[in-house]
């Protein structure tokens, strides 16, 4: 039985105690922690970054581009949904033009295509590099 982020934040709600504190986190039981030791238990594969597509079978698999929620492109980049969605809005003084545009999965869902955000990430990199390389 493999454990979900879902799945393990409702065994967390329903019984706080089912989980015994994770030792490594100094006591402090995570949902995240839940699912990799609970999956580990169940002989299922944990990947060291569940965004690299080297490691995962499932691009292997479908070979097709993969597409993120907005939960893990929060993750990816480290920015808030509110302040992701706001350099999207052209009125917005955060505002970023080069930031990619999300696609319409269904009539209320989007997401961003993966290969997207890493480019935008790279990029982003690259220029923090050059400001901190140049002399004043």
């Amino acid at each position: 039985m493999k454990v979900t982020l879902k799945k393990a934040s409702y065994m967390l709600r329903r019984n706080p105690a089912v989980t015994p504190p994770n030792q490594s986190l100094g006591g402090q039981t995570t949902i995240e922690a839940i699912v990799t030791e609970r999956n580990m238990a169940f002989g299922a594969k944990v990947l060291a970054d569940p965004f690299d597509c080297a490691q995962s079978e499932q691009c292997a698999t479908y070979g097709g581009p993969v597409i993120l929620r907005i939960g893990p492109v929060q993750l990816r980049i480290g920015l808030s949904r509110s302040f992701i969605y706001s350099m999207l809005d052209p009125e917005s003084p955060s505002h970023d033009p080069t930031f990619p545009k999300p696609i319409r999965l269904s009539a209320r869902a989007v997401g961003w295509v993966e290969s997207e955000i890493s480019a935008w990430l790279t990029s982003r990199i690259a220029a923090s590099r050059r400001i901190t390389n140049r002399s004043f």
